[in-house]
């Protein structure tokens, strides 16, 4: 239930209003609300606002404004934890305080929440929050964009039955097809306010106690015409921008009044789906002012006088001797000027270009940024089941968290889906409890002998008694060699529940561009958490057995989603002028599903004025964006070890 809370108490204080104005940009959504709390208390408290990140989020900025004191944050390098902080233990729902006032979370919620302190709210108080984040829009298979605003912009009210207000649309069975034209279908059962004591204050659905003002407008741009857009939950007015250049923008209100039930969900259609788009948006400097920002730094300034004065040497090892009638020779250090190493090496890259290739990742913002959509139509790719090249990995739990009855429904699932393999398969089994014990040393092509094999050891798995070691299996499956042409599926059965949870997501979030992973969850201490964020993260699925269900059906269903088709091996080729040099992100990209959309960031720098180059050629890209999304979102793939710190000027 994320927003804003009482530090001391966790008690959510309410939404008054809501403010948001989002601009669809190509692929790429920016968001800017206003929120307004207030403290109905009779004691002052002090505020902390928590807001949830999604995969492809990053927060922009963020001010909050009580009278004249406004409070920010600032990036800075992740300092080690004190001795005090390391004595807390914070549960998933909920952080906790040190003895020393730290707000201490465990390891997957700190990489995905934003968190920060507001200060003092006295009674009756309001409190400004000024919240602009961006992200990357999801795609679905038809190549829609699906836009649904964060539900901490939106809380749910609870409603009063014999006081809800009519609709435009009277649909009381929700046979009215919902779109710009028309209403909302039937309301969903909106929830009631939860106990403090069970709130998950991260991923919990916002609730406010009473009706609030809520204004929202969406512009859409982009590179390509809008075909048409539609809302399953609010009926939508479309119209043209007055002040737009062309008819590529369109503004997207609200035709009937929020009503507390439901979060806000669009769905747009480009009219070129499955084209790929380029989109670039300037830099904060041109190339003048960033290489004037460049030359004017002490460390490059430094540099240039060595070079220039002849002080710079270069220590190489260089091969002597050998030869006919002389030996093997020798290696031998030698020491050369850097004019002198120069001449003897042309084609590398002076030290002044090195300089500014050392500072390619920090100066993102300075410089334009391209992002290639490309949302293939992976569903019309025609191919025989049987030919379908997959790489399966079951990874089974028989450690002494997984019962006996729950280890014989795997050991039945098993033997039914390993026989409905397509023979383009790479198969291989491994259990675990302790230790990992795979059936084969690698992948095997799924052939009569393996098979057999598969089946002799499911036959022949047994409870073990000792403890599990979920991120040691993990580590194993995920280490595995890569097999081109064979995207990895991996599938975990588990009833366990581990400690480490954030340390496990963090392995296969860093694993997610080669694998999907779809975990079984068996009986009911099963950490709920940790397998939907792996499914989360790695585009997989999560599924949960009570005593009484069969495995098998949810496992068919999990295969017919592993094999579904697939595009595989994607590599990209930037072609850029000699006189400047890119940055790439990602450098590996993961196979494309129905549904998926490739995203990649290209980062251009002018390099021509720092080394024998030639002049800048300009380019001409076919959109250009202007709201800093794009070096946002780049610079979050960017960014590791870093810490939000409060600001108060």
């Amino acid at each position: 239930m994320p927003g804003l809370y009482a530090l001391s108490s966790w008690e959510a204080l309410p939404l008054k209003s809501s403010t948001v104005k989002a601009c669809a940009n190509g692929y790429s959504l920016s968001i800017t609300a206003h929120l307004k709390y207030t403290n109905p208390h009779e004691e002052p408290v002090e505020g902390i606002f928590i807001y949830p990140l999604e995969e492809s989020e990053v927060v922009a900025g963020f001010e909050a404004a009580v009278g004249s004191r406004r409070v920010t944050f600032q990036l800075q390098n992740r300092h080690r934890a004190q001795d005090c902080c390391l004595q807390c233990s914070p549960s998933p729902g909920r952080p906790c305080r040190c003895a020393s006032g730290h707000i201490v979370l465990d390891e997957d919620a700190e990489r995905s929440t934003f968190i920060i302190v507001t200060g003092t709210l006295c009674p009756s108080e309001s409190l400004a929050v000024t919240l602009s984040t961006a992200q990357e829009l999801p795609t679905l298979p038809d190549g829609a964009l699906r836009l649904l605003l964060p539900p901490v912009l939106t809380p749910r009210v609870p409603s009063d039955p014999e006081s809800e207000p009519a609709s435009l649309c009277d649909d009381r069975l929700a046979l009215c097809p919902t779109s710009c034209f028309g209403g909302p279908g039937a309301r969903s059962q909106t929830p009631t306010m939860a106990p403090v004591e069970s709130m998950d204050v991260f991923r919990g659905r916002p609730c406010n106690p009473f009706p609030y003002e809520f204004a929202f407008e969406l512009l859409v741009k982009g590179p390509c015409l809008l075909a048409g857009l539609e809302s399953p939950s609010h009926a939508l007015r479309a119209d043209a921008d007055p002040w737009a250049s062309s008819a590529t923008t369109t503004c997207v209100t609200l035709a009937e009044p929020h009503r507390y039930d439901s979060d806000l969900e669009i769905i747009l259609y480009p009219c070129e789906p499955h084209q790929p788009h380029l989109v670039i948006e300037d830099g904060t400097m041109t190339y003048p002012e960033y290489e004037a920002h460049i030359r004017s730094r002490r460390d490059y300034v430094r540099i240039a006088r060595k070079d220039s004065s002849g002080e710079r040497q270069v220590t190489i090892l260089a091969h002597q001797g050998g030869g006919r009638g002389r030996g093997v020779g020798m290696w031998v250090r030698k020491t050369l000027t850097w004019s002198r190493w120069c001449e003897k090496a042309p084609d590398l890259p002076g030290s002044q270009v090195a300089f500014v290739q050392r500072r390619f990742h920090k100066d993102i913002f300075p410089n334009p940024v391209l992002m290639l959509n490309f949302c293939p139509a992976v569903e019309g790719i025609p191919g025989d089941l049987q030919s379908v090249t997959r790489e399966i990995l079951f990874l089974i739990d028989h450690s002494s968290s997984t019962s006996s009855p729950d280890l014989e429904k795997v050991k039945e699932a098993l033997l039914v889906a390993l026989k409905s393999l397509p023979s383009g398969t790479l198969l291989n089994i491994a259990s675990f409890g302790a230790d990992v014990k795979p059936l084969f040393p690698s992948s095997r092509l799924c052939s009569n002998e393996t098979l057999r094999r598969a089946c002799e050891h499911l036959g022949g798995l047994r409870a073990d008694p000792s403890n599990t070691n979920l991120l040691s299996a993990l580590g194993w499956a995920l280490a595995q060699p890569l097999h081109h042409g064979y995207p990895r599926q991996l599938f975990l059965f588990t009833g366990t529940a581990v400690g480490n949870a954030g340390r496990i997501l963090r392995l296969v979030r860093r694993q997610a561009s080669t694998v999907r992973c779809f975990s079984f969850g068996m009986g009911p201490r099963a950490c709920r958490r940790l397998l939907k964020g792996m499914a989360r993260v790695s585009r997989g699925r999560a599924e949960f057995l009570s005593p009484a269900e069969r495995l098998q059906p949810k496992l068919i269903k999990s295969l017919k989603k592993a094999i579904e088709p697939a595009v595989s091996d994607i590599t990209i080729d930037w072609y850029v002028p000699d006189s400047m040099e890119a940055l790439l992100s990602p450098t590996e990209l993961p196979a494309l599903y129905p549904g998926d959309c490739l995203i990649s960031y290209c980062v251009l720098y002018s390099i021509a004025r720092f080394g024998n180059r030639h002049p800048p050629v300009r380019l001409a890209p076919p959109w250009r964006v202007e709201d800093g999304t794009l070096p946002a979102l780049l610079a979050s793939t960017q960014s590791r070890g870093l810490m939000v710190v409060p600001s108060f000027p």
